[in-house]
């Protein structure tokens, strides 16, 4: 019967991230691009309570996450196998970023009809998109295989408990969840 929240954020830039060793380093393999940093950004609010005039019966809790998630990388370089750098290099220049946001959510309400029954509504989802970018490969030589990216659940539910005497209770719940994936977005070439 109070109502509490709260506001947060976390940043992890790329300044604060050590280089990683990485395949393209090491001149005897077959170069496919390098992952140069990895950057999380976000921020989210969280608020519940109850809901004015159902006091000691009816409650609610909400969060919003959104957040960003950049990738930097670099198109494969020229090498013992491959004397010129990759075309996607020479296109994009020494380094361009991957991009995903993400905006997870979530609510849930309870009601509490008395003491002996109860009724939970739950919903809670990761919708994400990303940028226009090389997501499966570093080392085309040209942008064919770019695409843009959509994915992300959605998870539904509802639950009842009760107390049907003073030896019998009685759970019933049902649940719904639903994943998506999307890729689209390719250059017409």
């Amino acid at each position: 019967n109070e109502y509490h929240g709260a506001i947060y954020g976390y940043a992890t830039p790329n300044a604060f991230e050590a280089t990683a060793k990485q395949a393209d380093e090491f001149p005897r393999f077959n170069r496919g691009g390098q992952v140069l940093h990895n950057e999380l950004y976000d921020v989210g609010a969280d608020f519940g309570g109850y809901v004015p005039g159902l006091k000691d019966n009816l409650f609610f809790f909400g969060s919003f996450n959104p957040s960003i998630r950049r990738t930097l990388v670099r198109g494969a370089e020229a090498n013992d196998l491959s004397p010129v750098d990759s075309g996607l290099r020479t296109i994009r220049g020494p380094e361009f970023a991957n991009r995903v946001r993400t905006y997870n959510y979530a609510f849930k309400t309870e009601y509490i009809i008395n003491p002996s029954h109860q009724v939970t509504f739950s919903i809670f989802g990761d919708p994400s998109q990303t940028n226009k970018g090389s997501w499966r490969t570093l080392n085309t030589d040209n942008t064919t295989a770019d695409s843009s990216l959509e994915y992300g659940t959605r998870n539904i539910s509802v639950r009842y408990n009760g107390t049907w005497g003073p030896t019998m209770t009685f759970n019933a719940s049902l649940g719904f969840g639903r994943s998506t994936f999307d890729e689209f977005g390719f250059d017409d070439f």
